[in-house]
């Protein structure tokens, strides 16, 4: 390899326990392989676990969050699944939700849609909350038919969300069309959180 004129002699660059050598001529230096820059992994000393090993899930965030939702718990709802951006509710039609025509009372139907959202929506650890719905209602559910309402994420930014949710009865036969726009809550600022009470001992 010649070295060009008037230059110094030149020294190897140096990478992570192994040198590279450097064409001087065509000014080019090999890039350093992944191998040479990253330790082979090897076990974790005792009592260290792997990084996010117990990271919430998507379906650990929904089970919280069920085991406090008394309203759709309270009204016989059923977490069938959630997946990202998804989730699947049921509800069996009961008498007591009947209307004066002895069919589903339309709130029981957007409620079961409403909830659905919320746990298609609430998977990345902050509160979406609903800030507007519509539904269509296309067939009356009758007692004794499970509904089963699908909720799906259309469009997240930023704040803002967009679902879909189909309500069906078991078999398939669409029942009722729901969309709904979700809003993030901001975190409260310190200053607005409640005070500590404190006893004298």
């Amino acid at each position: 390899m010649k070295e060009p004129k008037g230059a110094a002699s030149p020294s190897p660059l140096v990478g992570v326990g192994r040198e590279v050598d450097q064409d001087w001529e065509e000014g080019y230096a090999p890039p350093l392989s992944v191998d040479a820059c990253t330790p082979p992994p090897g076990p974790l000393p005792q009592g260290e676990e792997e990084p996010h090993a117990h990271a919430p899930t998507v379906r650990s965030r929904a089970e919280a969050m069920w085991a406090d939702d008394r309203a759709s718990t309270g009204l016989g709802m059923r977490l069938d699944d959630v997946a990202a951006g998804r989730a699947r509710l049921s509800l069996t039609i009961t008498a007591a939700m009947t209307n004066g025509h002895g069919i589903c009372h339309g709130g029981f139907i957007f409620s079961l849609a409403d909830s659905a959202m919320a746990f298609a929506a609430n998977q990345r650890g902050e509160a979406d909350v609903a800030q507007h719905a519509t539904i269509t209602f296309l067939r009356p559910g009758r007692v004794g038919e499970t509904l089963v309402a699908e909720a799906e994420e259309r469009t997240r930014v930023g704040r803002s969300g967009m679902y879909d949710v189909r309500v069906s009865t078991a078999d398939g036969a669409l029942v009722a069309e729901f969309r709904g726009h979700t809003r993030t809550l901001r975190p409260e600022p310190r200053s607005a959180a409640r005070p500590v009470e404190r006893t004298e001992e």
